[in-house]
């Protein structure tokens, strides 16, 4: 059916004009006309657009336009709809069957460009093993979760079932803490701020919450890292059952801390691979040469720790370093729960006069003054070497 489009050029330039007309303008068509003529750098005058309105109200031809009419509150519900994260598993992980029941339940949704989202994660539901699939992860029937294999190349990542973020976020955060050094409480009200205040985007608040991006980012780094010190990206005939297994077992967030100490028979080996080189190598003929690593030398330590001074850390290379105990201290104490039975005589400069007690004479105080010799008080946090504190 051909169709007299004229004052415009094109069937194309009339739905051009119809969407800004009804989308950007309401009621304003001399507006619209204007905005128009501005974008496609034409100049019709704007009676010809008047009559041609007229015209489209009375021929049936036109009726299709009355689309746009409708088209500001067609896009107003897509807005109000939520995001859906799904995985794309097709088939069950465990039992290959490849029939599910599908759900969906509510999640926060933490993006780099859009900011903080409500959205509904899918769950699917093997009819067979009845194992669940997630976003980024799996839970069989016996409680154990594992990951994907391919999980940390996703868009949308997650480590629970309450929370979801998007990979360029924690990426930028790692870009932010070694460039910036930013912490992540700054980064976190940074972001909150942004896209809360400045440009209230959001009716119902979503804050991002500190201990949620930590937990989040320090589980995305591990398993970043144990991907590439166990080599994931090689061929993976020559990997470790055990050491594949670890990578894909999708532990509790809260388990954390624990699961950081794996690192640590990979760094020595990888650490030294990475950052020594060959060039390093070919000039270095000993034969322990980088046995050992120093990673920090914990000189900005802004914590307590054990008063037992007496431990030895072995070393290949350097034979016995004195470290001292890094354990914190039990509540109430100096010495950590494995010490807590040392009580080696202490000497205090206090004044111009010098002090001695034992450890088990000193009583926590909060903020004042120091008691008298008698009564002796410390309420300072303080380091010590050779059993000395000043």
């Amino acid at each position: 059916m051909d169709i007299d489009c004229t004052p415009f050029d094109s069937l194309k330039d009339l739905m051009i004009f119809m969407f800004i007309k009804s989308y950007y303008c309401n009621s304003d068509v001399l507006y619209a006309i204007d905005l128009f003529n501005l974008y496609k750098m034409s100049d019709i005058p704007r009676n010809h657009i008047l009559n041609f309105l007229v015209k489209i109200n009375l021929s049936e031809k036109f009726q299709f336009l009355k689309f746009f009419e409708e088209m500001k509150d067609l896009i107003m519900f897509f807005k109000t709809l939520k995001t859906r994260v799904v995985s794309n598993i097709s088939r069950c992980c465990k039992c290959m069957h490849n029939q599910f029941t599908i759900s969906y339940f509510d999640v926060n949704l933490y993006t780099f460009i859009k900011g903080p989202l409500k959205c509904e994660m899918e769950k699917k539901k093997c009819k067979k093993c009845l194992t669940s699939h997630y976003l980024s992860f799996y839970t069989c029937s016996d409680k154990l979760s594992y990951f994907y294999d391919d999980f940390l190349t996703h868009e949308f990542i997650s480590f629970t079932n309450e929370t979801v973020f998007e990979r360029t976020l924690l990426d930028k955060l790692t870009s932010d803490i070694i460039f910036k050094h930013c912490s992540f409480q700054a980064f976190v009200n940074s972001y909150n701020y942004y896209f809360n205040f400045i440009l209230n985007i959001i009716e119902d608040k979503i804050f991002l919450q500190e201990k949620r991006l930590i937990e989040a980012w320090l589980y995305y780094r591990f398993k970043k890292s144990q991907q590439e010190f166990i080599c994931i990206k090689s061929n993976i005939s020559n990997i470790d059952i055990n050491d594949y297994g670890e990578f894909r077992l999708a532990f509790c967030v809260k388990d954390i801390d624990e699961h950081l100490k794996l690192i640590n028979r990979y760094l020595s080996k990888n650490f030294t691979s990475k950052w020594s080189g060959n060039a390093h190598h070919s000039q270095c003929l000993h034969k322990m040469c980088s046995l050992s690593v120093s990673v920090d030398g914990n000189h900005k330590i802004n914590r307590l720790k054990c008063l037992n001074s007496s431990i030895y850390y072995k070393s290949k290379e350097f034979g016995n370093i004195l470290t001292g105990c890094p354990n914190t201290p039990d509540r109430n104490s100096y010495y950590c729960a494995v010490h807590k039975n040392v009580d080696k005589p202490l000497v205090f400069n206090y004044l111009e006069t010098k002090l001695k007690c034992f450890p088990n004479q000193i009583k926590l105080k909060q903020k004042g003054k120091l008691g008298n010799v008698s009564k002796l008080c410390i309420y300072d946090c303080f380091v010590t070497q050779d059993d000395k504190i000043y």
